[in-house]
């Protein structure tokens, strides 16, 4: 049975990296899920990926590539791989717009898997993180907390406030004044710490832009993760209606099938239906999100921000949703915690918190139609 189609509206580009991802998908991937050893498996999923010229997708600057993200990530997703996230290399982030020099110390180094960064972004309320300047850079009070991956990273895309404006700095995590704690563990199993800062001090050749620039910058981070989160969203819904049908479509031992009862068809549907709905969301937002309505390349699209809202609180929360229905269908049997559709449910429903908690980006969203007059339908 097909797990997913290229969608409707892809150009020809898109559709051949469809192509791709598939081959990869039906190949690389579930043979890497099937080694025994994870590092084999990674390593054999890079070595194809690579090969089919996808591996380096997350590490270009160009915002045309996103269509294309959107794509390999939907489809390795709809495989319910754990190790699918090997097949695409780590992501510079902000430092993809940096300077060389940073571009050199930092970001070429994370590319090539030898140093690990986290992005800096929730304050503690209670201790919001300023950047004091000084003659020759900036002094970094406060406290971070939630950041995801902090506990082994190498250095920090920090967001401050200064008194010229925000600004996004590269903070080194071993420099003095840089502390970590309140070390955690996530329901989908993502690592997290607090980063806190105590007169950290950070050249101003570590600032990735001018003061005024980093709000800017961070929600472009931001967003493009909200973008990647719903298309793995989209990917793993594909998978439970994929295992939900095939459960239906088994035969019993008494010769009959779960799927030729009305009622197990009806809860079927509403599963199908779900995934369409939000399937045709992510494309027309990730398409909106990755065309040309920017003004320059740093810059998002109008009407972007909260369309992007809007596609990750449809896709986080109908996840749960499907995960939770197919799950239902498939019986006891899928909730053993090794099975990949049990999996699949932790991961997705932290997500209704990762880059924005559900209920804050609805408030976002009314506040920018309602006192704001964006967010046009």
């Amino acid at each position: 049975m097909t797990v997913l189609s290229p969608f409707e509206g892809l150009g020809d580009r898109e559709r051949a990296i469809f192509a791709a991802a598939d081959a990869l998908a039906r190949g690389a991937v579930a043979e890497a899920e099937a080694m025994p050893e994870a590092t084999e498996g990674e390593q054999h999923l890079r070595a194809a990926a690579q090969a089919a010229g996808l591996f380096d997708l997350a590490q270009r600057s160009e915002r045309e590539t996103l269509l294309a993200l959107v794509v390999v990530r939907e489809r390795l997703a709809a495989t319910g791989a754990q190790r699918r996230h090997a097949a695409l290399g780590p992501s510079p982030g902000l430092l993809q717009q940096a300077s060389p020099a940073l571009q050199e110390r930092f970001g070429q180094p994370v590319m090539a898997g030898l140093k690990r960064q986290a992005f800096a972004f929730t304050d503690d309320p209670r201790a919001p993180v300023t950047a004091a300047p000084t003659h020759d850079g900036f002094r970094l009070s406060g406290r971070k907390s939630f950041v995801t991956g902090g506990r082994r990273a190498d250095h920090f895309l920090v967001y401050a406030k200064s008194p010229e404006g925000p600004l996004m700095l590269v903070v080194e995590a071993e420099a003095p004044g840089v502390t970590r704690d309140d070390f955690f563990e996530t329901l989908d199993g993502g690592q997290h710490c607090a980063l806190v800062l105590d007169e950290a001090f950070v050249p101003a050749a570590h600032s990735l832009g001018a003061p005024g620039q980093g709000q800017r910058q961070a929600f472009d981070q931001i967003n493009r993760t909200r973008l990647t989160l719903a298309a793995e969203a989209v990917g793993l819904m594909a998978y439970a209606v994929h295992r939900a049908a095939s459960h239906l479509q088994a035969p019993r031992p008494d010769g009959t099938r779960l799927g030729d009862r009305e009622g197990a068809q009806l809860r079927f549907a509403e599963l199908w239906m779900a995934v369409f709905t939000a399937r045709s969301t992510l494309y027309r937002v990730a398409q909106q999100f990755a065309g040309t309505g920017a003004a320059s390349p740093g810059d998002t699209p109008p009407g972007a921000p909260e369309a992007l809202s809007a596609l990750k609180v449809l896709a986080s929360e109908t996840a749960e949703q499907v995960l939770s229905g197919a799950l239902q269908l498939c019986g006891a049997q899928a909730l053993r915690t090794d099975d990949p559709l049990t999996r699949c449910y932790r991961e997705v429903r932290s997500w209704q918190f990762a880059e924005g908690a559900s209920d804050l980006l609805r408030l976002s969203i009314a506040k920018a139609r309602l006192e704001k007059g964006r967010g046009a339908l």
